[in-house]
């Protein structure tokens, strides 16, 4: 049996139309792989700059963690050495203080000051002084041999010395028998002068305390 003429071209058409279709969909499905590859490819490249700027953040963090727990030891180590030297120039003051009233209240400086005092002292109801010394053993002892060997009968027997063990120069005085004392120790005196001074000595120490920050 023939084959008619037009059937191989139907044949041809059709075979020809198929290879046109597997090409297209060939090429399209090629297209597709490649764009899912890119948008892949794509993905994988953004998380991979996002996992490095986030190690990059986590790590800057960290340093700057480090530098302020750095920092913060230095400022400390320099506050602990500004309150050592307070401490040492607080206790030199202090101790210069008292240090130059135990050489003003002795000897003869000593005696002059209980002299004005004694002049300046109000005398009770009967006229007499009634006036009660505080002083070292030593001081006391040398008042009873020099200063009131040169006062008369009437002042001496208005004075009562008193040996006190826990003064070392200078005196402590009160009316007979009150147990109230104005305190003129070396102690007292620097400790006065000490509240008065002190502020501005702190000044100095606020300064440079500052300046270490």
């Amino acid at each position: 049996m023939k084959i008619p003429e037009n059937s191989n071209t139907n044949l041809n058409d059709i075979i020809q139309k198929i290879k046109a279709e597997g090409i297209e969909e060939a090429e399209r499905r090629s297209e597709e792989i490649i764009k899912e590859a890119r948008l892949t490819a794509s993905k994988i490249l953004n998380k991979a700059g996002l996992d490095a700027e986030a190690i990059t953040k986590e790590a800057e963090e960290e340093i700057r963690k480090k530098e302020g727990i750095g920092k913060m030891a230095l400022e400390q180590a320099a506050r602990d050495i500004i309150l050592s030297i307070q401490t040492s120039l607080t206790e030199i003051f202090d101790s210069l203080i008292k240090r130059e009233y135990q050489t003003v209240l002795s000897g003869k400086t000593l005696e002059a000051i209980l002299i004005k005092l004694i002049k300046g002292w109000k005398k009770d109801e009967m006229g007499e002084l009634n006036i009660e010394l505080l002083l070292s053993e030593s001081d006391r002892n040398a008042l009873l041999e020099g200063f009131l060997s040169k006062l008369n009968e009437e002042i001496k027997t208005g004075i009562e010395l008193k040996a006190h063990p826990n003064i070392e120069k200078g005196f402590r005085v009160g009316v007979k028998g009150s147990h109230v004392y104005h305190d003129f120790t070396d102690e007292g005196l620097a400790e006065v002068l000490a509240e008065y001074l002190n502020p501005r000595f702190y000044k100095f120490i606020d300064s440079l305390k500052k300046s270490v920050k």
